[in-house]
């Protein structure tokens, strides 16, 4: 039988350095691996940039302009406002008297105390004259008004209101002629000479349309 040598102790020694040569090398590679996959701290690596704030306050959007036109009031006072009784006329009618030959024309289509009253009050050089008529009503109560004139560059707009009796108000079965005489200076129209006055009611309905040359 033959005896089993052991081995020397310098093949020991090697083994056993190269055991922890081995063991040092995967050592190594382990922790490299480690250190590849560990996020980079911000002021390491790659400078980080900063996203913006927001202070969660939306701007308000410009004011959008919008075009309104210009409009001035013209004043005018009062010559004759009436409701006589009659049965003609009896279609309304909206007329602007700029010379005193222009009541002839009107004669027949205007109740005649309103002519009466127009032909005393002018017009002048100083003023024109506007009439509106409602035409014939069948009972008392009624009245027309002129209730605004405004000037908007070659353009006037006059507003005209009619009042009906009131329900159950006392009415008188005759024949009514309401309608309303104003003068309007000359001077609050503006420099133009050549003017569309325009009647509209309460509701900004057209009634009717003149076109008018100042004197």
């Amino acid at each position: 039988m033959r005896k089993r040598h052991k081995p020397s102790a310098q093949r020991q020694v090697s083994t056993l350095t190269l055991l922890a040569v081995l063991v040092a090398f995967l050592l190594f590679t382990a922790i490299g691996s480690l250190t590849s996959c560990t996020p980079a701290r911000p002021g390491q690596g790659l400078p980080t940039q900063s996203l913006p704030t927001s202070s969660g306050v939306t701007p308000s959007p410009a004011p959008i302009e919008t075009w309104r036109p210009t409009l001035a009031t013209i004043p005018f006072w009062t010559i004759a406002h009436e409701a006589p009784l009659g049965d003609h006329p009896t279609e309304p009618l909206y007329a602007v008297v700029t010379r005193p030959s222009e009541w002839g024309e009107l004669d027949g289509h205007l109740p005649p105390s309103a002519i009466e009253s127009g032909r005393k009050a002018g017009p002048a050089q100083d003023h024109l004259i506007v009439a509106a008529f409602a035409g014939v009503k069948g009972t008392s109560g009624y009245s027309l008004t002129l209730d605004s004139l405004v000037v908007d560059e070659n353009r006037v707009i006059i507003t005209v209101s009619q009042q009906a009796p009131e329900p159950g108000a006392v009415r008188e079965p005759a024949m009514t002629l309401p309608y309303h005489l104003v003068a309007v200076p000359l001077e609050a129209l503006g420099p133009a000479r050549s003017l569309a006055f325009e009647f509209r009611d309460q509701a900004g309905l057209f009634l009717s349309h003149k076109e008018v040359v100042l004197p």
